[in-house]
């Protein structure tokens, strides 16, 4: 073998190293703080919890003219759909929260991907309500 295709080996077998360390890195730095986030959600999720209750029975003694009955439609629309996602939320915290090891491995493969879907889906429904209540509070 030439020694310049050896070199040229040996620095494209040091590249991947490089890549598969910064890889392993990330991912035992996010099976490291699978707890944190874990913690994190559930204290959102425990706020979010109170607010939509109050939410709901506020809606049950509101009425009004069309567009505050429009507003109050969207607004129960947004409150069941944050209570989905929040059970689904819930679901699946508790999933990664029964085994240390297991839960680690597992929050940093699968989890914090499907996490960060729900939340982005959360975040919608939460916007949803921001403006519905602005518009319902002039």
């Amino acid at each position: 073998m030439d020694p310049i295709a050896i070199v040229a080996t040996s620095v494209t077998l040091l590249g991947v190293i490089v890549k598969t360390l910064v890889v392993v890195v990330r991912y035992l730095d996010e099976a490291r703080n699978t707890a944190k986030h874990l913690d994190d959600i559930s204290t959102e999720l425990q706020v979010l919890t109170v607010v939509l209750g109050s939410l709901s029975s506020s809606l049950s003694v509101t009425t009004s003219t069309v567009v505050l009955d429009y507003l109050v439609q969207e607004i129960a629309v947004s409150v069941r759909g944050c209570t989905a996602i929040i059970k689904q939320i819930h679901e699946h915290v508790q999933k990664y929260q029964r085994s240390r090891i297991i839960s680690k491995i597992g929050w940093a493969t699968f989890g914090q991907t499907k996490m960060n879907r729900l939340c982005e889906k959360l975040e919608a429904y939460k916007a949803v309500l921001s403006i519905s209540m602005q518009a319902i509070s002039t």
